[in-house]
């Protein structure tokens, strides 16, 4: 069984840490025909920006920015296969 959700201070904390600490992220994304594409991006943050980077021949970097709505979730390249 798994651990009672966090709560939204924990999750923010959680995030902050990660923003202070992490240097590489996992992107997702797809391409226009559905294809996925999974890649660690290296990022930077100064507390009020967010910058991410990935060559723009890359199947990110085609397929950005989305057609629709999207979301990110954080997983660093170390805990994903």
């Amino acid at each position: 069984m798994s651990a009672d959700p966090r709560s939204r201070a924990q999750r923010r904390r959680d995030t902050e840490h990660r923003l202070t600490h992490d240097i590489d992220v996992w992107v997702a994304s797809a391409s226009a025909d559905g294809a996925p594409y999974l890649v660690p991006l290296s990022f930077d943050g100064d507390g009020e920006a967010l910058l991410m980077a990935t060559p723009t021949d890359s199947p990110t970097g085609r397929n950005w920015p989305p057609p629709r709505p999207f979301g990110w979730g954080w997983a660093t390249p170390a805990t994903c296969p």
